[in-house]
């Protein structure tokens, strides 16, 4: 499998949000794919690393959504982000996980969001 390695002039960082509260303070929440695609272009993306075992916690509110942890491509790797409750932006009911599409024979890195 061709991977990504740190010299590879094929990544650029990636940047964007999860959609939590500070997010939504600042107005910088991503409600759709295409704003939340990255620069971050691959031949084969590397697998993502595997979950650990997550216990789900007492739910913190009536509105709050569960998110279940997922890997974060950064740059290079990928950064483990913890399951945790989020309450939803306004009009916002799912959390869509990051994840790779394929796009013109190579692969481009979506960011989490919310829809």
């Amino acid at each position: 499998m061709n991977g990504p390695s740190a010299g590879d002039n094929s990544l650029r960082n990636a940047g964007g949000t999860l959609g939590n509260s500070v997010d939504q303070q600042r107005g910088t929440v991503h409600h759709s794919e295409s704003e939340t695609t990255t620069s971050v272009v691959v031949n084969d993306p590397p697998p993502p690393p595997a979950p650990p075992q997550e216990v789900i916690t007492v739910q913190p509110e009536p509105a709050a959504v569960w998110i279940y942890g997922f890997g974060a491509f950064a740059g290079d790797r990928y950064a483990w982000v913890p399951g945790h409750w989020e309450v939803p932006p306004p009009r916002c009911r799912m959390f869509v996980a990051p994840h790779w599409r394929r796009h013109r024979g190579s692969y481009v890195y979506i960011q989490g969001y919310w829809r």
